[in-house]
């Protein structure tokens, strides 16, 4: 709990219903509440989270605040993060058995009272006191199914429940982007795009899934006329949305409607530097088409300033040589496409789902190591390099890449991201971890 007294915060006023729910059920065996997994009925089913949850806090203060306890909780932390029983920490830090802790515990939810603490902080009312409102059904059964979605063990169940309420509510656009999200992650993305479908027909007012489902639409192959569609309702719906913005112009200009594309792109408000020279590039490309020679040299320039690589550069210089040679021979100037470098925002990937029992990492290859059947993969991740192996590549779960696979060549890569999912190595660097799954 958080109070606010004067310039002061509360921190560990004891929680009405809590308290209630410890005074009026029987409390979880130690042995029991300290070993609760995500597969236990105490975390998923309602009439048995409440105690959970209840004896939970009451443990976490009186270890945090009271005085046998509060002074050696970090040190039990340390020794729960470095994996070791609980009950071995209890040990350890506070010479206690699980049932004498049971026993300080029970003494410590009836005394007269406990402990707070206050720090010297005045915060805002607001945040004291926001509007809370109680979920409706639909709205807890669709959270606790998002919730099972991230366990990939219990995807199928996710599943189950994400379709039941479809049924119960089939107009509910929350539901059929769920489903969605939970295809696109198993990699079944036509049963994404059927569901994203959906959700834009229904009345979606989420841009992000809008965004994204215009990029499975284009992958699929759809016209540019209905990934324009479904890229103009995310824009109205965020002005100021770049990707979306930019990803409609580029629509525009494979279906040559240069006019149009460089409405989009001249619509952006501001660019990061990163996508500065796409822009400019594009742009440079519709008013060459469109017969505006100056205005072609002129964004050729701005791209110019922004072009890192000697690809890059090349296509500008290319680009100005036509813009010359259309300049001095306005009869031979020929349609300029738009090179394939220059390609469409990507959509964000869901949030990766992993394989219980494995570390992972997220970040960019960048070289690829090749040893007779196996590989090592250099990514870089967070400032870091760490070095990956691929023992046997059949052992290895590939998600989001079609048919399950994916091709690589040895040596330097043009770096790509990619999700890593491992188990951590007994040998000496530079190897990090075998690799078990790879999640693009």
């Amino acid at each position: 709990s958080l109070e606010s007294k004067g310039n002061k915060a509360e921190v560990g006023a004891p929680l009405p219903d809590h308290v209630m729910l410890l005074q009026t059920r029987p409390w979880l065996p130690l042995s029991v509440l300290l070993n609760v997994g995500r597969d236990s009925p105490y975390y998923n089913e309602r009439n048995k989270m409440s105690i959970f949850y209840a004896e939970s806090w009451a443990l976490t203060h009186m270890l945090e605040m009271s005085k046998q306890y509060g002074g050696n909780f970090l040190k039990f932390l340390s020794c729960q993060a470095g994996g070791k029983p609980s009950a071995d920490c209890f040990s350890s830090v506070y010479d206690k058995t699980l049932k004498q802790v049971m026993a300080s515990l029970h003494a410590y939810m009836h005394q007269a009272g406990i402990y707070v603490a206050f720090f010297p902080v005045k915060l805002p009312e607001q945040s004291l006191h926001p509007n809370v409102a109680p979920l409706s059904d639909l709205q807890r059964d669709l959270t606790l199914a998002d919730l099972l979605a991230t366990q990939p063990h219990r995807a199928a169940k996710a599943e189950q429940r994400l379709i039941a309420l479809s049924k119960q509510y089939p107009q509910n656009t929350d539901v059929e982007e769920s489903l969605g999200y939970l295809a696109w992650q198993e990699g079944k993305l036509a049963a994404a795009r059927v569901y994203f479908g959906k959700a834009e027909k229904n009345g979606s007012q989420d841009p992000d899934m809008l965004f994204q489902y215009a990029g499975l639409l284009r992958e699929a192959g759809a016209s540019d006329e209905q990934i324009m569609d479904t890229l103009q309702k995310a824009v109205a719906l965020r002005p100021g949305f770049f990707a979306a913005e930019f990803n409609l112009g580029m629509a525009a200009m494979h279906a040559s409607k240069w006019g149009t594309a460089l409405g989009y792109f001249t619509g952006i408000k501001s660019v990061k530097a990163d996508r500065a020279f796409s822009l400019f590039y594009a742009m440079a490309i519709c008013d060459y088409n469109l017969h505006g020679l100056d205005a072609s040299r002129t964004e050729a320039m701005r791209a110019q300033k922004y072009a890192k690589t000697s690809r890059e550069k090349s296509q500008v210089a290319g680009l100005v040589a036509f813009v010359e040679r259309a300049e001095q021979h306005p009869a031979q100037a020929q349609p300029q496409p738009l090179p394939s470098s220059i390609r469409q925002t990507g959509r964000n990937r869901p949030p990766a789902q992993w394989f219980s029992g494995l570390q992972h990492v997220e970040g960019m290859v960048t070289y690829v190591e090749c040893h007779g059947k196996s590989l090592r993969l250099r990514v870089k991740a967070d400032a870091r390099l760490m070095v990956f192996e691929i023992d046997d590549p059949k052992s290895v779960q590939v998600r989001n890449m079609k048919n399950g696979h994916f091709e690589v060549t040895c040596g330097p890569q043009k770096p790509f991201r990619v999700g890593v999912g491992y188990i951590a190595s007994k040998k000496p660097n530079p190897v990090a971890g075998i690799v078990r799954e790879l999640v693009f």
